[in-house]
């Protein structure tokens, strides 16, 4: 049985705000995005913004978790099962015998990368562009924020499948 892994989920739910302080900083988007305007990009490093993006970043990692590994899928069919969560009966069993056959597959930064690029082009960018729908904002600003989510998504995806 795969046991959550809070100590991987908290250290990853540290990459976008690593990122974001790399990526809005005005001296690094000002060299990759020559002659756009993107000054309405600024992060005010508070304690208080810090914590609270702490927790989002936390809440995107258990995301990310139960889209790039497989394995958790399989396991909650089971959760009801007859002694299942006491670690006995045959569901318990069948569970354990599938995971020594298969429980290493698809568990590569490679494969959790790619779920994290599907994840940001299948929910981070509708959202970004009904969000643009609603305010206005330009097609530029969408695509800065896509990137980044992007650049987030694929790190933390290929960290969570290889280390969980």
């Amino acid at each position: 049985m795969i046991k959550f892994n809070w100590l991987l989920l908290s250290l990853t739910s540290l990459v976008p705000i690593i990122i974001a302080y790399l990526w809005f900083n005005p001296s690094v988007y000002s060299r990759i995005f020559k002659g756009w305007n993107l000054s309405q990009f600024n992060i005010h490093w508070t304690p208080s913004s810090i914590g609270i993006l702490l927790v989002l970043g936390f809440m995107y990692s258990i995301t990310l978790s139960y889209q790039v590994i497989h394995q958790l899928h399989f396991q909650s069919l089971l959760m009801n099962e007859v002694g299942f969560m006491n670690q006995e009966g045959s569901a318990y069993k069948d569970l354990v015998y599938i995971f020594e056959l298969y429980g290493k597959n698809f568990r590569s930064f490679k494969h959790g990368a790619f779920h994290g690029l599907l994840n940001s082009i299948f929910i981070v960018l509708p959202i970004l562009v009904y969000g643009r729908f609603a305010s206005g904002s330009s097609w530029r600003f969408v695509f800065f924020q896509w990137l980044f989510w992007t650049i987030c998504g694929v790190t933390m995806g290929g960290l969570i499948c290889e280390l969980y």
